[in-house]
């Protein structure tokens, strides 16, 4: 394990590499498909798509290495009341890294001087809001002090990263869409169900370096 009390450049280097492998980055998607999976996250995305970047930043708080959610606000029009993680469109002329740094900045308040983007994970098409998502990884190796925008986030959840390697916390949720009902994998965290391509985005981050955080 790599703690929060060791110097974070230890941990940086690790992950950059980690992310810089090819190795697991399709297995977690497969294995953690829900019921209705069907073709729509696999192939090219469909026409009309819109570009969009989250953020998986971990920072250290009470010893722990941390992930930081946001519950979104229940006003949105896409994906209210639902865990997520920070990001959003791309606007016109963005790289991938100045969307994610421009959102964590709007969404939770952390400037980019606090951080590090370590590399990227998997693209993941979004069917429900026709999104192609590009995960990014951060680091912050200081404690943070987060300023959300309230018309965006009702409020923050720091997970920390050791609970996602604890079997307790996983499960499966009955989603229902119209007419269909079916079930989905999720993590639980406190009273929260983390699911969908949040989970999906976190788990592969999980399966090719969560060994660094294990207890």
């Amino acid at each position: 394990m790599i703690s929060p009390s060791l110097d974070a450049e230890a941990l940086a280097e690790a992950l950059r590499e980690r992310l810089a492998s090819p190795a697991g980055r399709t297995t977690s998607r497969l294995r953690f498909a829900t019921q209705l999976e069907y073709g729509r996250h696999r192939g090219p995305a469909l026409p009309g798509t819109r570009p969009a970047t989250v953020v998986v930043l971990i920072y250290p708080r009470s010893d722990q290495w941390c992930i930081l959610f946001t519950l979104r606000a229940r006003t949105l029009s896409v994906h209210a009341g639902q865990i997520s993680l920070p990001g959003g469109a791309r606007e016109a002329g963005e790289t991938v890294e100045w969307c994610g740094l421009r959102e964590l900045e709007e969404e939770v308040g952390v400037p980019a001087v606090d951080l590090s983007i370590l590399g990227r994970l998997s693209p993941i098409y979004v069917y429900r809001s026709n999104f192609l998502v590009q995960p990014l990884v951060a680091l912050a190796p200081q404690l943070l002090q987060f300023r959300p925008d309230h018309t965006e986030v009702e409020r923050l959840l720091e997970v920390p990263l050791s609970l996602w390697l604890e079997p307790s916390h996983y499960d499966q949720m009955w989603i229902a869409r119209n007419s269909l009902r079916f079930l989905a994998p999720c993590f639980r965290f406190e009273s929260f169900r983390i699911w969908g391509a949040t989970f999906k985005v976190v788990r592969e981050f999980v399966d090719r370096a969560g060994d660094l955080f294990a207890n």
